[in-house]
């Protein structure tokens, strides 16, 4: 006799960047991860887990490689609500007599940091532009574990296309080396250009007020990050 198999509820949400997917709780070989990363302080490998948890999760045709950093981090979000509780403990500080205390908050009222920028172009010289797109989470995982080569490995992920008066190519249609070869030719004034133009892009935040209970001044919290939403 073969064991019944148990059926697992989907939702919907809408991601930021404007598409419905359909997606499941974490079962257990999710909460695998999850405690195995709980603790860890590396940013590389909460940002994989993470990535690995919502390819895992969607139920549809989304294919997670073309999502943003912040659609990646509003479904986990929405995941982990859906599997865990809308609620988490957070410890804060408060801001005027320095004591620690506990508070709930509901991570279902996550939203964007700010608008999600519509001019994207950065000009690099007098006829040649290119412009830039969200960070993807595998390039932040990259250049978290690469300090040295932070800026590039950014930069060389973010370039959407390359542009002139009267050509238009995705930077992708070239091959990896002429893609190194743009990259480390930019100038250093060029290279920080585009990573303030990527900085435009929000991320996922809550904003939340709580009173301290020993003082009573009142805190504005701001949680933002996935390291905050992982336990």
């Amino acid at each position: 006799m073969a064991l019944p198999k148990l059926e697992t509820p989907t939702y919907e949400t809408q991601i930021p960047s404007g598409k419905l997917v359909k997606f499941r709780p974490f079962l257990v070989k999710e909460e695998k991860v999850l405690l195995m990363v709980k603790e860890s302080k590396n940013s590389k490998d909460i940002i994989r887990a993470m990535k690995q948890i919502v390819e895992s999760c969607i139920e549809d045709d989304t294919e997670s490689k073309t999502l943003s950093y912040y659609d990646i981090e509003h479904l986990f979000i929405h995941m982990r609500a859906r599997s865990v509780g809308e609620q988490i403990e957070v410890m804060h500080t408060c801001s005027s007599c320095g004591e620690d205390f506990p508070f709930n908050i509901d991570i279902t009222k996550v939203s964007l940091s700010g608008p999600i920028p519509e001019n994207t172009n950065v000009m690099i010289s007098e006829k040649i532009g290119v412009s830039v797109k969200p960070v993807s989470p595998e390039t932040v995982a990259a250049s978290e574990a690469n300090d040295s080569d932070r800026a590039t490995i950014v930069v060389k992920d973010v370039i959407d296309t390359v542009f002139t008066d009267s050509e238009v190519h995705k930077f992708t249609d070239f091959t990896e080396g002429e893609r190194n070869e743009f990259v480390e030719s930019l100038s250093l004034s060029n290279l920080q250009k585009i990573l303030e133009k990527v900085e435009e892009f929000p991320r996922c935040q809550i904003k939340a007020t709580r009173v301290c209970p020993k003082c009573g001044a009142e805190n504005e919290i701001i949680l933002e990050g996935i390291e905050n939403f992982f336990t």
